[in-house]
């Protein structure tokens, strides 16, 4: 009874809260040579509505030439294709039914730095596709030092600046267009929340001076990479959203992944089984001596003496003694 009114007391106390933290992203997360990031694509514009399909995946990685520096990078290559229907067999009505009688197909290459996953260049190349007639432009971007977009460690209230030059080339058809830019990007990471409806990521918010563009992305640290991006401002009126639909991660390295080494591990092992054979072979007893230590060894039999008489020699018999001599009377002549 003394000690009700302490248990009263514990029960009254406001409960400490356990909601679950966001996870923070302290290093760099590390990409592999074949993942993959496929996103669906929703752009509505003024004229309507259409969708594509976006595939990135990491081509390679290793050093690369920017500029007067070499940088370890990786390497993206990406595709981005109209979506046509399921049921859209014929190649021609494919054709059609995507975004009308021309469509584009718009294939990117991209370097990004390795320690900060920032985009340093990206080749971007259009493809208008009229039937059989096919028109290419092509855009390269070159940042200096770099695009900014991610800054490490993520946590919500973060932010930074980055200031950089852009040096934008556009090769049409029968003309070249080259500029050069300077550009201020405010990056805020606003909070740790859910994407869809088991999907979560940073949302960081990315605003460009003077420019009515803005961009809000979600980066999960669980997918390395964004699960959605949306993007407006850009012809203005237009809302384009990607959003993350597979995710395919590379396999880890083993020691089957090179010929060469799986060669040298089926030499290792017949070597290892012919030395064991050998050793085997050596030292240990064989079959006899086995069958021996089970059922004993039998020793010979004791020759007896007729076994010791010699043969004897073929042919007519050996002549023995006579008949015994007779007593008593005998026969008279």
């Amino acid at each position: 009874m003394r000690r009700l009114p302490f248990l009263v007391l514990l029960l009254l106390l406001p409960l400490p809260s356990f909601a679950m933290a966001a996870p923070g992203v302290r290093s760099v997360p590390e990409w592999r040579v074949g993942d993959t990031w496929q996103y669906k694509v929703t752009t509505q514009s003024a004229t309507g509505t259409t969708y594509g399909n976006l595939t990135i995946k990491v081509a390679s990685d290793g050093e690369v030439r920017i500029g007067n520096a070499t940088v370890r990078a990786y390497t993206l290559s990406g595709i981005l294709t109209p979506w046509a229907p399921v049921n859209a067999t014929n190649s021609r009505l494919r054709e059609q039914v995507r975004w009308g009688p021309i469509y584009t197909i718009v294939r990117t290459t991209e370097i990004v730095e390795k320690r900060t996953l920032c985009t340093l260049r990206s080749e971007i190349n259009i493809s208008a596709v009229h039937y059989s007639d096919v028109t290419n432009d092509t855009e390269l971007l070159v940042y200096s030092p770099s695009d900014g977009r991610l800054r490490f460690p993520l946590a919500p209230g973060s932010g930074w600046n980055i200031t950089f030059n852009q040096t934008r080339t556009h090769r049409y058809p029968f003309k070249v267009i080259t500029e050069n830019n300077t550009l201020t990007r405010r990056y805020e990471c606003e909070s740790y929340e859910s994407v869809t409806y088991k999907e979560k990521g940073y949302r960081i918010r990315c605003t460009t001076d003077g420019s009515g563009a803005e961009t809000v992305f979600w980066f999960s640290p669980h997918y390395r990479a964004d699960v959605r991006r949306e993007e407006s401002g850009s012809p203005p009126g237009t809302v384009r959203t990607y959003t993350l639909v597979r995710f395919g991660s590379a396999e880890e390295p083993s020691i089957f992944s090179s010929p060469q080494t799986v060669l040298a591990l089926i030499f290792g092992i017949t070597a290892a089984a012919m030395l064991a054979v050998a050793v085997m072979v050596r030292f240990l007893p064989g079959p006899l001596a086995s069958y021996r230590a089970r059922y004993g060894e039998k020793h010979p039999e004791p020759e007896t003496e007729a076994a010791k008489r010699p043969p004897a020699p073929r042919g007519r018999p050996p002549a023995g003694p006579g008949p015994a001599p007779r007593s008593g009377p005998g026969r008279s002549l």
